[in-house]
């Protein structure tokens, strides 16, 4: 199998991977600690399914992590076109992105940044949103302000 997606790519295929929420998911909801978890379900197939879709050869895999793009803690869903294969290493690993979902979501169960704009954020680059929040210490505004991507609306 030849491998079509770059192995040290850390933002996924926007055609594959635009991004999916949930219209059934509210701030309330985000603010709760652990409702995500009853939204987890087995995706055996669905993982296969993606990594077969992004051309990653099966014995490459052990070095990706299934990944919703928006987390399931900030109203992602499981739909294939919220899920990517996430490099484990490389220069933006997926623990970078794991502090950025953090830092967001710590931020609209603030109240501090729309759950709207959180998940666009996301879907745009993250890896933006860490130099921003992590690296420059400056504020989202001009991220935000850049940020036109809407992610796909799909209710689970």
């Amino acid at each position: 199998m030849t491998q079509i997606y770059a192995p040290n790519s850390f933002l996924p295929d926007r055609i594959k991977t635009p991004g999916a929420v949930s219209r059934l998911v509210t701030v309330r909801e985000v603010k709760q600690s652990f409702f995500s978890m009853a939204r987890r379900r087995p995706m055996a197939t669905r993982k296969h399914g993606v990594f077969i879709s992004y051309g990653i050869d099966p014995v490459l895999w052990q070095d990706y992590v299934l990944d919703h793009l928006v987390p399931l803690s900030l109203g992602g869903t499981n739909s294939h076109w919220n899920l990517w294969p996430m490099p484990l290493r490389g220069t933006w690993p997926g623990a970078l992105k794991g502090q950025v979902e953090r830092a967001l979501l710590e931020r609209v169960r603030n109240c501090a940044l729309p759950l709207i704009v959180a998940q666009r954020l996301l879907c745009t680059n993250w890896a933006a949103v860490y130099s921003r929040v992590f690296l420059d210490e400056a504020d989202l505004s001009i991220l935000i302000a850049d940020t036109l991507y809407q992610p796909l609306i799909v209710d689970e």
